[in-house]
């Protein structure tokens, strides 16, 4: 690995983006599952189907992210996803607050339709965005860095928003005399709100433009 590639404030930048973005996406999407299947007593094909809005939105928000809006909008797609999953767990955190412990998979379709939009418009174009501030011999190795850390990312935000589940489902209720799942949901939602809220700033280091459309522009 060359060492001289952290020298790159968008690289850099990128680095901290990436584990911010995988940790909480994954770590959120451990507690959903735990919600779902601890607490409202889902059973795994039940709390697969109620995450379906969320594949389905991920896969659609890919194909747009990096195909359509990353070659008009540049950076700014980035953010436009972020935005997207913001709205997405604000909704998560609207329908539970209304719905208490009689949440429904078609309470949750909306909200994660959202999110995983947002997820996907922002994950396919990512790393072209980070190693477009690398030099061309430094791809290489910033590439295999983005891998590892990605790997890091969603074991650290997996042990932080799990441990975030389970200490609040401890306390068995908020104050609210809400049942621990519950508020233990919540709480991991909002922990996942503060890690987009980083990534949002994060992108403001990155390049304007990502690596494969310079690329392709200047060919």
């Amino acid at each position: 690995m060359r060492l001289s590639i952290f020298r790159h404030r968008g690289f850099s930048g990128g680095v901290v983006l990436t584990l911010f973005f995988f940790g909480g996406s994954f770590g959120v999407g451990l507690a959903l599952t735990l919600f779902l299947q601890l607490g409202r007593g889902f059973s795994a094909i039940h709390a697969g189907l109620t995450a379906t809005p969320f594949a389905l939105g991920a896969s659609v928000g890919a194909i747009v992210g990096a195909a359509k809006l990353a070659p008009k909008l540049g950076r700014n797609t980035l953010q436009l996803g972020n935005v997207l999953q913001c709205a997405g767990l604000v909704s998560t955190l609207v329908v539970l607050a209304h719905t208490q412990t009689h949440v429904t998979s078609w309470d949750l379709a909306g909200p994660l339709l959202l999110w995983g939009l947002g997820l996907g418009v922002v994950i396919a174009p990512l790393f072209d965005f980070v190693l477009a501030a690398l030099n061309e011999d430094e791809v290489g190795s910033g590439s295999g860095v983005l891998n590892a850390l990605q790997q890091l990312g969603t074991a650290t935000g997996v042990a932080i928003i799990g441990t975030v589940f389970f200490a609040t489902l401890s306390s068995h209720a908020d104050a609210a005399g809400r049942p621990g799942y519950v508020a233990g949901f919540e709480r991991c939602v909002e922990v996942g709100l503060g890690f987009v809220a980083v990534v949002g700033l994060l992108t403001f280091l990155l390049p304007g433009r990502a690596r494969d459309l310079d690329e392709s522009a200047g060919a």
